[in-house]
């Protein structure tokens, strides 16, 4: 595994010069904190944090930054993260728990648990709000979602 990615690129900034966001790369948990919004007088009240879970192991990478042009054509760069196999694959089941604390309090948690159900991959996500259970079929050449249960 890569070791852990330091925080956003220093060149990540709005056009007022000050960082959206500060992210935080650990494997699998993309923290990120937001700095500002669009307004100097604004403040983001909430931090987020994004763990992920596939069949391949895999990980959060930084891939650097990316140019586009805005709706107002101005050229912007951003910071861009991926999640990627740790070795090439041709079909893989991914899961993304996108999770939110207010700023200063501690971002809650999420466990994968992967299995076999029936012949077919399933997993457990347990999350602060109870334990939700996927379940997979094989529909001609991939993995589709067949049920899902509710904690």
């Amino acid at each position: 595994m890569p070791p852990a990615a330091p925080s956003r690129a220093e060149d990540d900034e709005d056009a007022g010069g000050a960082p959206h966001a500060d992210y935080k790369i650990d494997d699998q948990v993309l923290e990120i904190t937001p700095v500002c919004a669009q307004l100097d007088t604004t403040e983001s009240a909430s931090q987020g944090r994004i763990v992920a879970s596939s069949l391949a192991a895999g990980s959060f990478v930084d891939s650097g930054l990316v140019e586009y042009v805005n709706r107002l054509e101005v050229t912007e760069q951003r910071s861009r993260v991926r999640y990627v196999p740790d070795e090439a694959v041709e079909v893989d089941i991914r899961f993304f728990a996108l999770l939110s604390a207010p700023v200063g309090q501690s971002l809650p948690e999420a466990e994968f648990t992967w299995d076999t159900c029936s012949d077919a991959p399933c997993v457990d996500v347990a999350l602060p709000s109870g334990t939700w259970s996927f379940s997979f079929e094989w529909d001609d050449e991939r993995w589709v979602l067949s049920d899902v249960v509710a904690p």
